[in-house]
């Protein structure tokens, strides 16, 4: 039986919001490299909808005021990459 999924979000660089729909917090953490004092599972209903799209992949967006910009798929050489 697959585990449930779960999306968690998180603090990339200080300058980038990025989020992943995957079993663990672990798998999260090394996707992205966010450690539990930036990150956590979210609730945010257009952060689901998005990371329920395509499980596993890290998904940023710049932090602005502008909350309606498109994620992105994260990139190794994009910005927000570590």
């Amino acid at each position: 039986m697959p585990r449930k999924l779960k999306v968690y979000g998180g603090n990339l660089g200080g300058q980038w919001r990025a989020i992943m729909a995957c079993g663990s917090f672990a798998e999260f953490t090394r996707a992205t490299r966010i450690s539990r004092d930036y990150g956590c599972e979210t609730g945010n209903a257009k952060e689901l909808a998005q990371a329920m799209t395509s499980p596993g992949t890290v998904f940023v967006r710049p932090y602005d005021r502008r909350l309606d910009q498109a994620w992105k798929v994260r990139e190794p050489t994009s910005p927000g990459s570590r």
